[in-house]
């Protein structure tokens, strides 16, 4: 069963100019994406920076409104709601920020930092109990009692972020967003911090957006990939299945970047060609035409839809054709 569910989302952002300020074009960060994630799966989503992966997770938790389209959680359309509507919906949501350094307040004692959300949602009306709860959580993710006096300049990276989990598991949510978490570590703590990542969603059932550039941290811990570029979903599969029987070109090209750790095997690394267009003026037709090997006219005159050529993988290519 699905708990959120995205359907034709866009989101534009207005580029004003003049004295007098005039809309005189839009960022289209985000433009027509349909996506459902279902009850205690992981869905990793990989893409180029400047595709609009961020975006898409701030539209989903309604950090940033949609400019169009329905999103579906629970069965209930919160897309248009009003945010004093959604103080239910954001307490069983949370995101995990990719700088956990800037997401802290260096005024604020972390034990304060993991408190806040209990604070707002009025829960534990006993300070004694909320310390309690604090406590408990900063144990669940590997760190001590006596951290909770402690200020943010006084951990390391890899404790900071573990100190955001920790917050954002403090009001028991049902969907979180994780956005590039594991980017700015070392590869050692990347390693800890995906296996308590992992170790947590399976223990509370959560469902995951995993916002990632790095493709074998995605392969460990999803259930399904989707992979974006431009604003929209080119591909989407198992995690098995788009690892193994990659079908778009983009999708191709980003698999084959990574490193292979066999000295006899020697693959060759394909490279892709022009640089990344704008989200002001996206190419007509099929977005990546500019830069795919494979374009024959067709895909310079008609855009393709997310066709499912297979049992659970969606591919936006007109090479496929859809079985219906």
């Amino acid at each position: 069963m699905d708990l959120i569910e995205m359907r034709d989302v866009k989101k534009h952002f207005p580029i004003y100019s003049g004295i007098l300020p005039k809309v005189v074009g839009h960022i289209k960060a985000v433009d027509g994406i349909s996506l459902s994630i279902e009850q205690n799966e992981v869905l990793g989503l990989i893409g180029e920076s400047g595709c609009g992966k961020t975006t898409l997770g701030k539209v989903a938790l309604r950090l940033l409104d949609p400019s169009e389209g329905s999103i579906f959680f629970e069965g209930i359309d919160i897309a248009k709601k009003k945010h004093d509507d959604l103080l239910s919906f954001k307490k069983k949501t949370q995101i995990i920020f990719q700088d956990a350094h800037s997401s802290l307040d260096p005024r604020s004692s972390i034990g304060l930092s993991v408190e806040e959300p209990l604070r707002t949602h009025k829960m534990f009306q006993d300070r004694a109990k909320r310390k309690e709860r604090v406590v408990e959580l900063l144990e669940e993710v590997g760190l001590e009692s006596e951290h909770y006096d402690r200020y943010p300049h006084e951990f390391s990276g890899g404790q900071k972020q573990r100190i955001c989990i920790a917050r954002a598991l403090a009001l028991d949510p049902k969907f979180v967003v994780a956005d590039e978490p594991v980017s700015s570590l070392d590869v050692s703590v990347r390693a800890q911090i995906l296996n308590l990542l992992k170790d947590l969603q399976a223990k509370y059932h959560l469902s995951i957006l995993y916002i990632s550039h790095d493709i074998s941290g995605v392969k460990y811990i999803s259930n399904r990939v989707a992979i974006m570029y431009l604003g929209k979903i080119v591909e989407l599969a198992d995690q098995n299945e788009i690892f193994k029987n990659p079908c778009h070109p983009y999708t191709k090209v980003l698999l084959s970047s990574v490193p292979v750790p066999d000295p006899e095997t020697r693959e060759e690394v394909k490279l892709l060609k022009g640089e990344v267009p704008s989200p002001i003026d996206p190419p007509k037709a099929c977005r990546f035409h500019p830069r795919c090997d494979c374009c024959t006219p067709e895909c310079k005159e008609r855009e393709p839809e997310l066709r499912r050529i297979k049992k659970g993988h969606f591919v936006r290519c007109l090479s496929f054709k859809d079985l219906g």
